[in-house]
């Protein structure tokens, strides 16, 4: 897989895999990889907040109706 990246970036990458020893292929992937982790850490407290507020909603018009 291609990827192009802007010269700020190539640039940027190019000094952090220098300066920590990993070829410019395997930091990006790590950090593509850390990122990804972090998303999907994010999905997930997305849905359960969704889930959270549906159950809410729910509660609230159970205890409306008890009125």
């Amino acid at each position: 897989m291609e990827l192009a990246l802007s010269l700020a970036v190539d640039r940027k990458v190019s000094n952090a895999a220098l300066s920590l020893g990993f070829k410019k292929q395997e930091l990006i992937e790590r950090a593509l990889l850390v990122y990804l982790d972090l998303m999907k850490n994010q999905i997930d407290l997305n849905k359960e907040f969704t889930s959270l507020d549906l159950l809410s909603d729910e509660a609230l018009i159970n205890f409306e109706e008890q009125l």
